[in-house]
């Protein structure tokens, strides 16, 4: 009786073992599936984010902005007073991923979270500022007040190239992949043939009295 007692005993704790065993198997199993998992996550925002602010600064970069706001400032101070000159400033529709990664950032390595914030909020200001200056507010300013606005539109966007190549250096070496020809290496080489883009917004400027 006592032997058979005594084996069911070591029956059960042998059992309990195995099942405890099995948990922690199961239990790590699960764990490195969601570090893989996270992991993953984070790659492909990453990876996504990158495209996104290459595809976007794609639109500024390569473009001689000083000769550009030379040429605008000028053409806005020697108008007419009854025929006043007002650029046309295409409208800029932001970023399309931004918004849908933006409450999970947090998930990224945080150098890379300071980088794409300060990137993303400065192209949310000039999409903003951009809205003003196509108003019919913008157009009734005093020239002198007008090209004031439009520097610092200028400004605003030559400070965006800057943290687009620093947001695309830090995701690149994040990503451990090598970074693309910085933006403005690629300005400088084509600088010469930069005036095509300043004076197709030229062109598509309008005159309000």
């Amino acid at each position: 009786m006592e032997a058979w007692i005594g084996s069911a005993v070591i029956a059960v704790v042998i059992s309990s073992l195995v099942t405890i065993a099995g948990w922690f198997v199961a239990h790590g199993s699960e764990r490195r599936l969601e570090v893989a998992r996270r992991l993953e996550k984070i790659q492909d925002f990453q990876t996504a984010l990158l495209a996104d602010i290459r595809s976007t600064n794609y639109r500024f970069a390569g473009v001689d902005y000083d000769g550009h706001f030379d040429e605008v400032s000028g053409l806005i101070e020697r108008a007419p007073h009854d025929e006043p000159y007002t650029p046309f400033v295409p409208r800029e529709p932001g970023s399309l991923l931004w918004p849908s990664v933006a409450g999970e950032v947090h998930i990224l390595p945080n150098e890379v979270i300071d980088a794409v914030v300060v990137y993303f909020s400065q192209l949310e200001t000039i999409r903003l500022f951009v809205e003003d200056l196509r108003t019919d507010r913008f157009v009734g300013l005093e020239p002198d007040r007008k090209v004031e606005m439009y520097r610092d539109y200028i400004r605003m966007t030559k400070y965006l190239i800057l943290l687009a190549e620093e947001a695309e250096r830090t995701l690149s070496r994040s990503l451990g992949i090598a970074p693309l020809v910085n933006n403005s290496a690629v300005a400088q080489s084509s600088r010469s043939g930069a005036s095509g883009r300043a004076a197709a917004a030229g062109d598509g400027a309008e005159k309000s009295a």
